[in-house]
Formats: structure tokens, C-alpha cells, sequence
């Protein structure tokens, strides 16, 4: 298939799955759905995000044996669940379609029964993203904006390329965080801190509305600095014009008197050589 790659699913390890589904809920998210992955030893709960068919997905430990077993050891997702506290990426996104390659091998999932995923051969390299494709030949969606922030995501890397053909935006940071953005209605945000796991929900500003025809825009509303200003004025009775008038009457008595000034300098200064001349006299 041509073209960029796209973000099917972007999936988070956490210890406490009933708290990252709490802290969904309260964001606002709605469960997709949930499943336990035998012979991989996890369980996860999904949102959806759009209306295009990704969604989110927290993944926690189910049975730590399988977890660790040989065909699933090479994932890095043991490994990634022990050492988050030290670094490790507890992120994945899965991709769909597009002709953007990187190395991967192939990983026969044991739910269900003959699928696969192309895992980048980097998926051990705990401090970045865990990236592969999927392999059952559904056509891609059209993905929410994403932003994944990590200490690593500036290295120059097949797999990281990938993720920014299929346009996920990559941000190095202190911390890792995804920032999810869909346009579907007013446009939303989710913010995702990892460690521990929090969720921010937030709309950007919204446009003001136009008016209705035949009615004039409301006036925007004045600072509270102007708002006193034109208050004490009206309250003095005083218009903009009277204001304007005063002003530029000030300005002339400021030069008179600097012109005053000047020529009582000069008088002093002359008197004062007069005197200096007839006393040396």
C-alpha cells in the first residue's frame, strides 16, 4: 500500500487499571472496549477518540508468567512495565498501512488466533516508543492529531521516521506525555501524563459567533484599567473631546513655562555678570 502510514491505536502501561479508567471517565472519554490478552499475559480497557475508529488503550499486567514467556519476551513489554519508574517509554503506537518502512520482525499474537503485528526490531530499546504495524489488511483511518514527548524522541531512527510520516508529532521532553487532538465538532484536547497516570481535557478557545444579520456585534469587554478610566471620567462629567481640549492645553502651559524658565535663566545670568563686572571695577 502507498502512501504515509496511520495511527490505528496508541496504547499506555499502567499498574492500576481501574485508576487510568477512572481518570478517563472523568475526562470525559467513553470505553470502547476491554479484553483480557491470553498467552500475553495482559488485560486492557480502550476509548475511543474521533469518530474515526482509534482509540486509546491502557494495558496493565494480567498474568506476569505468560508476560515473560519466550515467544513474548522479546516485545519489551516486560521489561518496559518494570522500568518506567527508571525511564522506560511505557508508550506504544500501532500504525496501519502506507508504504513507510522500517525493521521490524513479525510477532503472532496469541489473541486471537492468526494475528500478527510487525514489531520495529528497536521494541527493546526501552526509552522510546514500542512502534509496529498491523497486519490484517483493514485500510487505515483517519487519525486524531498526536503528540508523544519523550527524553529520546530526538534520535534518528527507521521506526521514529515512521511515526512522523504517519503524523505524530515527536517532542523531546524531561518527562514522556501524548497529547491526543480530534476536530470533530469543536476541536478538543487530551493531555497524558504517564507517571503517574493523569488526564487534562480541554477545548481551545472557541471563535466568537457572528451576528445575526441586521444586528451589530456585541463590543468586546474593556480591560478593568480602561473600564475605571472611562468610569472616573464620566463620573467627572468629562467627554472625549473636553479631554482631548484639556490635554492639549496642558502641553501648551508645559512649553510656556519651559520658555519662561529659560529666559529667567538668562535674565539671572546676566544680572549676575553686571554685578560680577562692577564689582571688579
Amino acid at each position: 500500500m502507498t502512501g504515509a502510514p496511520t495511527p490505528d491505536h496508541l496504547f499506555v502501561l499502567v499498574d492500576d487499571l481501574d485508576a487510568a479508567e477512572a481518570e478517563a471517565l472523568a475526562a470525559g472519554l467513553v470505553v470502547s472496549h476491554r479484553r483480557t490478552h491470553e498467552g500475553q499475559g495482559t488485560r486492557n480497557v480502550c476509548f475511543s477518540v474521533g469518530d474515526h475508529g482509534f482509540y486509546l488503550e491502557f494495558l496493565a499486567i494480567h498474568d506476569r508468567s505468560a508476560l515473560t514467556a519466550p515467544a513474548v519476551l522479546p516485545t519489551g513489554l516486560a521489561g518496559r512495565f518494570e522500568a518506567r519508574t527508571q525511564g522506560a517509554c511505557p508508550i506504544g503506537v500501532g500504525l496501519r498501512g502506507g508504504s513507510t518502512r522500517f525493521s521490524s520482525w513479525r510477532y503472532t499474537v496469541p489473541f486471537p488466533p492468526g494475528m500478527a503485528a510487525d514489531l520495529s526490531v528497536h521494541a527493546e530499546q526501552l526509552g522510546t516508543p514500542l512502534v509496529f504495524r498491523l497486519t490484517d489488511g483493514r485500510p487505515p483511518l483517519p487519525p486524531p492529531g498526536i503528540e508523544l514527548a519523550g527524553p529520546q524522541l530526538g534520535l534518528v531512527r527507521d521506526d521514529l521516521r515512521a511515526l512522523t510520516a504517519a503524523g505524530v508529532h515527536l517532542v523531546p521532553a524531561d518527562v514522556h506525555h501524548v497529547r491526543l487532538t480530534w476536530p470533530e465538532g469543536p476541536e478538543e484536547q487530551v493531555t497524558l501524563s504517564c507517571a503517574p497516570v493523569t488526564l487534562r481535557r480541554s477545548a481551545p478557545r472557541a471563535a466568537p459567533r457572528p451576528s445575526p444579520p441586521g444586528h451589530p456585534a456585541a463590543p468586546r469587554p474593556a480591560s478593568s484599567n480602561a473600564m475605571l478610566a472611562a468610569g472616573i471620567l464620566g463620573a467627572a462629567g468629562l467627554t472625549g473631546l473636553t479631554v482631548v481640549v484639556f490635554a492639549l492645553v496642558a502641553v501648551v502651559l508645559l512649553c510656556a513655562g519651559m520658555i519662561a524658565l529659560w529666559f529667567l535663566i538668562v535674565f539671572a545670568f546676566g544680572l549676575f555678570s553686571a554685578v560680577g563686572n562692577g564689582a571688579a571695577w
